[in-house]
């Protein structure tokens, strides 16, 4: 029982170090860009993100983020679905690395990588919070 829940803890925690370095790079990658919005610390607008679309000039590096980050959430749909026990929420973690595919998987060919990009770091910094809990909740402090 322990050696499970060490393990569990220990892909969750590699999980958080991922998903705070990723959010960390979307945020660097945006936050000086025109698309990021002024409720956000930014000095643009969402609306920006469609401005000439689909021939919108891109973020440099927004690609490389979105192509690593499509990278991975295959990676993590291949390990849930035959590497991985089933638990619990085995159908909604299929339906949510299925949604969250078919983001990135859709906005790259559609060249609608600056709207996807936002919404994947707001995604990403939900899964911060998201694995910050489901190690809290490995420990003996509930």
């Amino acid at each position: 029982m322990f050696e499970a829940r060490l393990a569990k803890t220990g892909v969750l925690t590699y999980k958080l170090i991922f998903y705070i370095a990723m959010s960390s790079w979307a945020y660097l990658l945006l936050k000086d860009s025109e698309i990021w919005p002024s409720i956000m610390g930014g000095s643009g607008a969402v609306d920006l993100s469609y401005l000439n679309f689909p021939y919108a000039t891109q973020v440099p590096g927004l690609l490389t983020y979105s192509l690593v980050s499509l990278g991975y959430y295959l990676d993590d749909l291949v390990n849930h679905n035959f590497f991985r026990p089933k638990s619990n929420d085995f159908w909604e973690m299929n339906l949510h690395h299925l949604v969250t595919i078919g983001l990135f998987g859709g906005m790259i060919p559609m060249n609608a990588i600056r709207p996807g990009a936002i919404i994947s770091l707001l995604h990403g910094i939900s899964d911060i919070t998201i694995a910050a809990s489901r190690i809290s909740s490995h420990t003996e402090f509930k």
